[in-house]
């Protein structure tokens, strides 16, 4: 007999590979798998690696009121149902399952699993939530060890806390340079010219202002690609040209993800720059370092410990003190003129997404988990250490 699995996230499946990462493994372990999501049948991930389940969709069309009723009946439905495990993936389930599944029996194991924690200060009724809800799961899973210890700790988890970063997966088939992609999105490139791009878009998370300022530093040859919101509201267009950066800045919107991917692959590095905002920021590990490195980028990375620590250890670019524009300059320059000579070639970033951070080598520990999990074997602890997988 199998095991039965209800999977429910609050992310869209069609926008990014990330949140249907960990189903592929189960379906070919032969799983029983129910998948509650927005766009749960047009999973970007199941394009390229396609896996048998019941997929549901949640349409973010509909009203609030309705979509809140299909998230609660899937709740219902995943306490009820009778499965082995049911499956939380997004932190904005959080309240809404802690709320859902109070008085529910231990029969049904509960596995939570998100990227991120609310803030006691600035969230204090979302992380009592949030904290009931970890304390009720059997498997909590982080995408970066120091932010999962903390958490285990803190919220006092009885279960098993176990860290699987939300990187990409090397299924997802990447697009090939065209030549041309970023001449069309209003981009003039050189040949001497050496373009960033930013995935996530300007935000002071990503040290926005000081990145533009930085590239006000740098030589007319320095530009940029930028992803983001464009509309409404939005000041960025004048700022842009107040310090002299439209010709030199093409932002791009929000595109399909294999869109925005066919950009990255035509620019020469991209941009890993961040604030030091909480105890995450400093030692993680982003899932968009693999989206620079599996499309053949170095990257200019913020000289956060745990970030600094794998940019050398695995010669991925160069690292900089991300509140100092100027220091930010001399990093991009620098790395410039090391890939001129030869340095951080394509196929070298490549193959260290593929070989040391790909999902791939996360995958069978999530899997292991799950299956002991389901059949009552898997011990409570706090995650292991060292996290990385791949040999050190």
């Amino acid at each position: 007999m199998s095991r039965r699995l209800c999977f429910i996230s609050r992310y869209s499946l069609q926008r990014t590979p990330y949140g249907e990462l960990t189903l592929p493994a189960l379906a070919e372990a032969g799983w029983d798998l129910t998948v509650y999501a927005p766009h749960a049948t047009q999973g970007l991930l199941r394009q390229h690696r396609p896996y048998q389940a019941r997929f549901i969709d949640l349409d973010e069309s509909w009203p609030r009121l309705k979509q809140e009723k299909f998230l609660l009946r899937a709740l219902w439905h995943g306490r009820t149902g009778g499965y082995d495990v049911l499956y939380l993936q997004s932190q904005a389930l959080a309240a809404r399952a802690a709320l859902a599944l109070t008085g529910a029996g231990r029969k049904t194991k509960v596995v939570y699993h998100t990227m991120d924690y609310f803030d006691p200060n600035d969230y204090p009724k979302h992380y009592r939530l949030e904290k009931k809800l970890c304390r009720r799961s059997d498997l909590y899973i982080n995408n970066e060890f120091h932010r999962g210890y903390l958490t285990h700790v803190h919220y006092g988890i009885k279960g098993k806390t176990i860290t699987a970063p939300p990187n990409l997966p090397t299924h997802l088939k990447l697009p090939e340079p065209s030549g041309n992609t970023l001449e069309k999105s209003g981009l003039s490139r050189g040949p001497d010219d050496f373009v960033l791009m930013l995935h996530g878009g300007y935000s002071n998370m990503r040290a926005g202002d000081e990145m533009l300022e930085a590239l006000t530093l740098l030589p007319p040859r320095f530009k940029a690609v930028m992803t983001g919101k464009i509309g409404p509201g939005d000041d960025l267009a004048q700022r842009l040209d107040k310090l002299g950066l439209t010709d030199r800045v093409a932002r791009i919107g929000r595109l399909d993800y294999l869109d925005m991917l066919a950009h990255t692959v035509e620019c020469d590095a991209g941009l890993l720059l961040y604030g030091n905002t909480d105890l995450g920021a400093m030692f993680t590990a982003p899932g968009r370092m693999t989206e620079y490195l599996a499309c053949g980028l170095p990257v200019v990375a913020t000289n956060h410990t745990g970030l600094e620590n794998l940019v050398h250890r695995y010669r991925l670019g160069v690292t900089v003190d991300s509140t100092q524009p100027r220091r930010i300059a001399d990093g991009v320059e620098q790395l410039a003129e090391r890939v001129r000579a030869g340095a951080f070639p394509k196929d070298d970033m490549r193959r260290a997404f593929r070989e040391t951070f790909a999902f791939d080598h996360f995958e069978p520990l999530v899997l292991d988990a799950l299956t002991r999990l389901a059949d009552g074997a898997l011990e409570p602890g706090r995650p292991d250490f060292p996290w990385l997988p791949a040999e050190m």
